[in-house]
Parts: C-alpha cells; sequence; structure tokens
C-alpha cells in the first residue's frame, strides 16, 4: 500500500481515489502472494485513513488557504467591475454636460443673432409699459440728478 500511496496526495487518499488506490494496492498485492497460492477476494479500509493530526491540520490549512485565496480574487474582480462601472458611468456624466454645454452655446448663439436694435427698443417700451400700469398717480418722492423734475422717463428735449 505504501508503494501505491506515495503515487497519491493525501487529498487525493482522503477523497475521490481512495477506490482507485485500493484497486491498485489489492493488484500489486495479488500479484506478490499469487506464486504461494493466496487468492485475495477483499481488500479495502476497514474505516476511513487515519493521517496523524499534523497532516489533518495541513490539509485543512492548505484548504483554507484555497479558499481564502479564491475569495480574495473574487473580491478583486468585484471590485474591478465596480471600477469599471464607476468610469462608465463618469464618461456617461461627462457626456451629458457636454451635450447640455453645447446645446445652451448653440441657443446663446441663436439669441445673439436673433437680437436687433428694433427688439430692444421694444423691451424698453414693454418695461415702460410696466411702469405705467404700476403707477399709482403720485410723483416721486426722490428724483435722479440729470432728469426734468417730475417725470419718471429719461425724456430728451428737442432744442
Amino acid at each position: 500500500m505504501n508503494r501505491v500511496a506515495a503515487n497519491y496526495t493525501v487529498e487525493e487518499i482522503m477523497g475521490e481515489k481512495k477506490p482507485e488506490m485500493e484497486q491498485r494496492s489489492r493488484e500489486e498485492l495479488q500479484s506478490e502472494v499469487k506464486d504461494i497460492g493466496v487468492v485475495i477476494e477483499q481488500f479495502g479500509f476497514i474505516g476511513s485513513p487515519r493521517p496523524p493530526e499534523s497532516v489533518v491540520a495541513a490539509i485543512n490549512a492548505a484548504q483554507q488557504a484555497k479558499y481564502i485565496a479564491q475569495q480574495k480574487q473574487n473580491e478583486l474582480l468585484q471590485s474591478q467591475a465596480d471600477a469599471a462601472k464607476q468610469v462608465a458611468a463618469a464618461e456617461g456624466q461627462a457626456k451629458s454636460q457636454i451635450a447640455i454645454a453645447q446645446g445652451e452655446a448653440e441657443s446663446n448663439r441663436l439669441r445673439a443673432a436673433s437680437i436687433s436694435p428694433q427688439i430692444i427698443e421694444w423691451q424698453k417700451l414693454a418695461v415702460t409699459d410696466r411702469w405705467i400700469e404700476r403707477w399709482n398717480g403720485s410723483m416721486p418722492q426722490v428724483e435722479a440728478g440729470g432728469q426734468i423734475p417730475g417725470m419718471l422717463l429719461n425724456v430728451n428735449p428737442q432744442k
């Protein structure tokens, strides 16, 4: 059994390769004793193999290390995926802000192109109309310098 078991790891002997190792051990033992007329009909472990505690501890530590390594790998992949999502979101937000800025620039360009002296004069008249609508009929208590006393509007007298 020692010769055959030397071809397997402890994990294999304790796990999935145990039946294979038993079969190969039986075949080797049978080949050794067939010359003296012994036939082995049944061969196997009574119970499960009991390795020393140090071997069990080493196996458990190795399994734990594999588990931790896999967990860290998964965490790394998740953090990379999260970072990629953040980059994509930032790029999308930047593109959105650029599109908004371009729209505002185009809007401002169109407004600037549409402003004419007549529109400016029309706006001045609209403001004057609002003042007139709100006037309560009393004269202002404070007058600004440079205006004709009692006048609300800056009127240039014709000479």
